[in-house]
């Protein structure tokens, strides 16, 4: 294989490989690059659309503010209280007091001996008006009742009760006495309980 010299002019295979080289290489270049190529059509330029701004203020919601011109509500005064007209009131005139009646009993043995008793009871009427009177007297067992005047007598038990003959009231500051004669052994005069309308004999 023959040797170049220097100074000698290149071959013709070697200028065509070089130059078929550097149109590969330009050919790579530009399809890199897209030159040449028409722009597609539903490609639009970016430059070309409008750019929308939105701005956004600090407070979304705006809070309601209560306006002092707003009509004021109406005071609700108090009315004045009607005060109701008392009507008199009807002056009860004092009712007259019943004067009140006093009756008052003593009782009293005139003559005892062994087998019985004279007794009798003085009725007084220490009130201010006329008053009936009932005198209820309460011996023992073995007492019985002989002969009355001056009363009527009803025994209930050991009990004998006295009332006036007539049934007539008793006037005021007047007396009355009824007596009896009883039948007992010696100490049996004495009265268990005697009684003028329900009160102590005095």
């Amino acid at each position: 294989m023959a040797k170049h010299r220097a100074g000698t002019t290149p071959s013709f295979w070697s200028v065509l490989v070089l130059a078929v080289a550097g149109a590969v290489l330009c050919a790579v270049v530009i399809g890199t690059l897209g030159i040449g190529r028409p722009a597609p059509k539903h490609a639009t330029s970016v430059a070309a659309e409008p750019q929308i701004v939105i701005t956004v203020s600090p407070s979304a919601t705006p809070s309601p503010s209560l306006s002092s011109s707003a009509s004021p509500l109406p005071s609700l005064s108090p009315s004045p209280t009607k005060r109701a007209k008392s009507s008199p009131r009807a002056t009860r005139s004092p009712s007259p007091t019943v004067a009140a009646v006093r009756l008052s009993a003593r009782y009293m043995v005139t003559g005892e001996s062994n087998n019985g008793f004279i007794a009798g009871v003085e009725v007084i009427n220490q009130g201010q008006q006329p008053a009936t009177w009932t005198v209820e007297v309460t011996y023992s067992a073995n007492v019985r009742l002989g002969q009355v005047w001056n009363a009527s007598v009803q025994r209930v038990g050991s009990t004998y009760r006295f009332r006036a003959n007539s049934g007539a009231a008793l006037g005021v500051a007047q007396k009355a006495q009824f007596g009896y004669i009883a039948s007992g052994p010696r100490g049996s005069s004495r009265p268990v309980r005697c009684t003028i309308n329900g009160r102590t004999c005095g």
